[in-house]
């Protein structure tokens, strides 16, 4: 046989493979290949790792009309996003991706009214399985959504309570409030807040959002004048940057700024040099996302940074529990951001290796619900009593990982896979609470429910 033959037989032999060639040749079930392709059901790390290898050496792509016909879904997820451009959305698209496809579904983007309407009034044939909604903050309460196929198979993912339905809150009050007060404490007596709007009078009552609400309450509260600063939108860089100059030409420079979004305290933060002026000498400066490039400057930007990876995560498993089972409970769950404080507000006699440990602030790679190092002192020798034995098993991991389904409300099966499996969490989580261990862990830490 020649190569060309034989490199044609193996090209058709590519795309002939089936869900059976791929178990035959990992020694698993068809079902358990489903189940790992899609990241649902029982699988464990070894088996859906061994799985994955042979789906990608078989160049393995699931047969979406094959299974539309069969289950009579699509394997497509619509994600609502209002816009592409700003950095923070572009991100939580990515990683919204990047879960759907290890998963083996597709995405459907949709960024306007018209395509969200279609959506609407598809047909089953064209529909999809479900809805990430992360751009209509009042989309949950219209009536031709609610009246919809997808609105009880819809997960919100923003910075709003949606009641009736389910969704993945990331709440920023918290943090915002930490950055101001921080403002506040190291002295400043002008605080500003950049944002996007245009008002012609800056009134209060009017403004919408949790990061400006914030910003009026604390400055109401210190008895401090609002200082609204805008960045509009609507203009390229290079004209937002001009506006910023002009405005602290005109009006001199507050010695606290507030901003928005990430990008706009990049630009500000342009503004600011061309004007003369020092961060943080002569004005601290912080963002709001929590983009890696804010680590970039000199001095490295502070930020408010929201857990988006952990949230689109979880949203998406909300989602594939609600396709799973229509019948699931409604799943809300609120994430707490962090105020990540880096050089830009941290003036001489400030040391960040102080502050990175205060309660508030930003640690890489932990969950908002995980035990402190505080608690687990007094938590660790209740449980090495209660067993008597030396563990199996890493038990902080095993109390992290029962704190998270406390705090979000995750069904057992959906925790995310950092921590460890969860039928071994779940026997855990039985043992402790008939020995009573569990209570005294929930006090410690102070879960109520």
């Amino acid at each position: 046989m020649s190569r060309r033959r034989k490199s044609a037989d193996q090209s058709e032999h590519k795309t002939a493979v089936t869900l059976e060639d791929v178990a035959k040749a990992a020694g698993v079930t068809p079902m358990t290949v489903s189940r790992a392709i899609k990241g649902a059901g029982h699988v464990s790390p070894a088996t859906r790792k061994k799985v994955l290898r042979v789906v990608e050496e078989f160049n393995y792509t699931v047969n979406t009309a094959a299974r539309t016909l069969a289950t009579g879904q699509t394997g497509v997820i619509a994600v609502l996003c209002g816009s592409s451009e700003p950095i923070y959305y572009s991100n939580m698209v990515r990683l919204l991706d990047a879960q759907l496809t290890a998963s083996g579904y597709q995405m459907r983007l949709l960024q306007t009214k018209s395509e969200l309407q279609d959506l609407i009034n598809a047909t089953k044939s064209s529909a999809v399985d479900g809805v990430i909604a992360s751009w209509m903050h009042s989309l949950s309460e219209e009536p031709d959504f609610r009246a919809s196929q997808f609105f009880h198979r819809c997960v919100f993912l923003d910075t709003t309570e949606h009641p009736n339905t389910d969704y993945v809150r990331i709440d920023l009050r918290g943090a915002v409030q930490d950055a101001f007060e921080h403002m506040i404490a190291v002295g400043r007596k002008r605080i500003a807040y950049v944002g996007t709007s245009e008002p012609t009078v800056f009134d209060p009552s009017s403004a919408i959002g949790d990061r400006l609400l914030t910003y009026i309450a604390v400055m109401e509260k210190s008895g401090m004048a609002l200082e609204y600063i805008s960045s509009p939108a609507r203009l390229n860089q290079t004209e937002r940057i001009q506006r910023l100059r002009e405005y602290f030409e005109a009006n001199g420079c507050p010695d606290g700024i507030f901003c928005l979004r990430d990008e706009i305290a990049i630009l500000v933060y342009r503004a600011l040099r061309d004007c003369g002026y020092k961060i943080p000498e002569d004005v601290l400066l912080t963002g709001c996302d929590g983009l890696p490039i804010m680590e970039c400057f000199d001095p490295p930007l502070s930020a408010v940074v929201q857990p988006l990876e952990e949230a689109c995560a979880l949203a998406w498993n909300f989602l594939k529990a609600r396709i799973t089972i229509p019948e699931t409970p409604l799943q809300q769950a609120t994430l707490q951001a962090k105020l990540a404080l880096r050089g830009s507000m941290l003036p001489e006699g400030w040391e960040p290796q102080t502050l990175s440990e205060s309660e508030g602030v930003h640690k890489e790679g932990a969950f908002e619900s995980d035990i402190s190092d505080a608690q687990w002192l007094r938590v660790e020798p209740l449980l090495r009593l209660s067993t008597g034995r030396k563990a199996q098993i890493d038990r902080r991991s095993v109390v992290n990982a029962i704190l998270y389904v406390a705090h979000t409300g995750c069904q057992w099966r959906q925790l995310p896979p950092e921590f460890p499996n969860w039928s071994t969490v779940y026997s855990c989580y039985h043992r402790w609470l008939a020995s009573g261990v569990l209570h005294s862990i929930y006090a410690i830490t102070g879960v109520t429910n």
